[in-house]
């Protein structure tokens, strides 16, 4: 079972071909996601299975992510989505100099 999907998808972490493979990710940052558990909620989550060696693989993942909201996904996806969503605020702020001149200062 993993919280993200980063280190199957790029080969960092190979799994043996009989063991199954779960992504239980929760989509906010862990202050948030401590915060909402503290008080008796829950976050959103992406739950995936990249292997499934035992055919059970989605059936004991969706325990892991019944305290949030499931919401299906793939393990590509995940690890692409998460250096953007991490870095997007400073992403957003910046791109209002691309459109300027060279020249141009603040």
């Amino acid at each position: 079972m993993f919280a993200h999907g980063f280190n199957i998808r790029y080969g960092f972490v190979t799994a043996p071909a009989d063991v199954d493979v779960a992504m239980i990710a929760p989509k906010a940052p862990g202050h948030l996601v401590r915060r909402q558990f503290v008080d008796g909620k829950g976050v959103p989550v992406l739950v995936a299975v990249e292997q499934d060696a035992t055919g059970t693989a989605f059936p004991l993942a969706l325990p892991y992510a019944a305290a949030g909201r499931p919401r299906f996904t793939a393990y590509r996806e995940r690890a692409a989505a998460h250096p953007i969503e991490e870095t997007g605020r400073e992403l957003r702020a910046m791109m209002s100099w691309v459109d300027r001149p060279i020249t141009e200062t603040a």
